[in-house]
């Protein structure tokens, strides 16, 4: 039984919160049964991306309010956007504590149990706090970008403590990329590598197509099938994510300045769509504004996209994304794709063979990327060939097996017994 706690989940068909997370939950649903513990929001509808997997929701005071501390654009965001909503924090730990003692009660404990946390903060040391009181549970930490960043603002007591705690028997810690064990690492000295384990995302991808290049690579198969090249007339660019300062919108706006060729799609919503909108009309960039997409809307749109800018930037306080789960959809959809240096993945995005990587907040070197797309197709085409071998390493049976493998290994320190496979 695997109980995965997350402070983000899908709340209806078409809410891009937490999708990773239940795609990880619907891939270890293959080995094991799976319970979902997250937040109820308003939103939430009864609707379930995987119908075999439990999810329990926990409700907190304010838990119906418009400025809510989960959802939305995320808690950081959330919490930077509307302080006062800090107040909720401690209800809204004591409401995650009950849920999970309650589901964890209820679960048959001669059978192997691990929880899988999201997010340390409040999420993993809520759990720790739980499973060391009496429950002979595993527990699997997951970090995300976000977390490094929370943990470089406290002291480095507080974080050497937290990671301790995190990896202390029966814990243990995953990273979604190796940069991120580095920097965590550098972060914590004292911690204990060997208790860290690379878990990537995976992307839901049967068939990586390349359109232009006459790619079409099966996940499963190295053959190369011919297709038919399609022209088209000027570059359809797309951005895809939540329209927040650390994401970079703005940076592609301003970067597609004096390029009449080229479209502008954003694909997701926040805080800065409407500066947004006004800057591209300022401006007089071609940009249309899809707002959040999902299901065939999603798939319309990167359809008609010839380049993927992924433009995260490190923010004032310091904080900078993870490695995003779009890169990895842009290769399966076999679009060539300019990224930010400032994310993670430096083992996996190599400059000028999968992608192209710009300067973290540069709109000159957006542009100077964009406009080789532009006149060079060779590059886009060689980017994209590239991107649709590195991404078949990511394709979700893959990734699922690597985190089942990691939960197996947790468990067998718990005794006799407890983590034989499926």
């Amino acid at each position: 039984m695997i109980i995965m706690v997350s402070t983000s989940y899908p709340r209806n068909c078409e809410d891009h919160a937490g999708h990773f997370i239940a795609a990880l939950a619907g891939e270890l649903n293959r080995y094991e049964p799976i319970t979902v513990l997250a937040p109820d929001h308003p939103a939430v509808d009864g609707f379930n991306t995987h119908p075999d997997i439990t999810i329990r929701r926990f409700r907190w005071i304010g838990w119906q309010s418009r400025t809510s501390l989960a959802y939305g654009d995320g808690m950081i965001e959330n919490l930077r956007l509307h302080t006062r909503i800090a107040l909720r924090i401690p209800g809204f730990i004591r409401a995650m504590q009950h849920e999970l003692i309650d589901l964890l009660t209820e679960m048959d404990t001669t059978t192997p149990i691990t929880v899988v946390s999201h997010w340390i903060l409040p999420t993993s040391l809520c759990c720790h706090s739980i499973i060391n009181r009496s429950f002979p549970v595993s527990h699997l930490s997951v970090i995300h970008g976000s977390d490094l960043f929370l943990l470089s603002k406290f002291p480095h007591f507080f974080r050497q403590q937290c990671i301790r705690l995190l990896q202390t028997h029966p814990h243990r810690i995953a990273v979604i990329a190796p940069e991120m064990k580095h920097r965590l690492i550098a972060a914590t000295p004292r911690c204990n590598p060997d208790r860290i384990d690379v878990l990537p995302m995976g992307v839901p991808v049967e068939t990586v197509s390349v359109p232009g290049t006459g790619v079409h690579c099966e996940i499963n198969d190295r053959s190369v099938q011919q297709k038919p090249d399609t022209k088209r007339n000027g570059l359809h660019v797309l951005f895809m994510g939540r329209l927040i300062p650390i994401k970079g919108a703005d940076l592609v706006i301003r970067a597609c300045t004096h390029l009449p060729q080229v479209t502008v799609h954003l694909a997701g919503d926040g805080p800065d769509r409407s500066n947004l909108e006004t800057l591209a009309s300022n401006l007089g960039v071609l940009c249309r504004f899809h707002g959040m997409v999902s299901g065939a809307a999603k798939r319309a749109i990167i359809c008609t996209a010839d380049l993927w800018v992924v433009p995260s930037r490190v923010t004032s306080s310091g904080q900078r994304d993870g490695l995003p789960t779009v890169i990895l959809e842009a290769w399966a959809a076999g679009i060539p794709v300019i990224v930010s240096d400032s994310v993670a993945g430096e083992e996996i995005l190599s400059d000028g063979v999968n992608c192209l990587k710009v300067s973290s907040g540069s709109v000159e070197s957006i542009r100077r990327g964009i406009h080789q797309m532009l006149y060079h197709p060779e590059t886009a085409d060689f980017l994209r060939r590239n991107g649709a071998f590195t991404v078949r390493r990511f394709a979700w049976p893959a990734i699922g097996n690597l985190w089942y493998t990691s939960i197996l290994r947790q468990r067998e320190t718990l005794g006799d017994g407890i983590g034989e496979g499926p």
